[in-house]
């Protein structure tokens, strides 16, 4: 019973490898069946994080997932040493909060943040 057990074990934790969880919007995870990461407010927040030139430039060894850009989350990550998870959360967290004001406010006519 234990052997078959651990096989099982070791087999759904090799089919899980591939898949990144997330609690609303699958900022990291391609999803194309998730629609809410196709809203407008959505497009913006993620938008208004990503990495901009006033920033240092991140190492070329620093992983960054290909479904996305880099952003703000990733140098304070790399600058402060956060946690890879804890920075997922609060990155998919801002996105909320940013997509809900935005939602108070009306949709965005861009989803790219304006210069001021």
């Amino acid at each position: 019973m234990r052997s078959t057990l651990k096989r099982v074990m070791e087999s759904d934790s090799a089919s899980t490898e591939d898949l990144i969880a997330y609690n609303i919007i699958p900022i990291d995870a391609a999803s194309s069946t998730n629609a809410i990461i196709f809203f407008p407010e959505v497009q913006a927040a993620v938008s208004a994080l990503n990495y901009f030139n006033g920033l240092p430039e991140l190492p070329r060894a620093y992983f960054i997932s290909p479904t996305r850009n880099a952003n703000m989350l990733d140098f304070l990550q790399y600058t402060f040493g956060f946690q890879k998870d804890n920075v997922a959360n609060q990155r998919e967290h801002i996105v909320h909060l940013l997509a809900n004001e935005q939602s108070r406010l009306g949709v965005p006519d861009k989803t790219e943040p304006v210069s001021i």
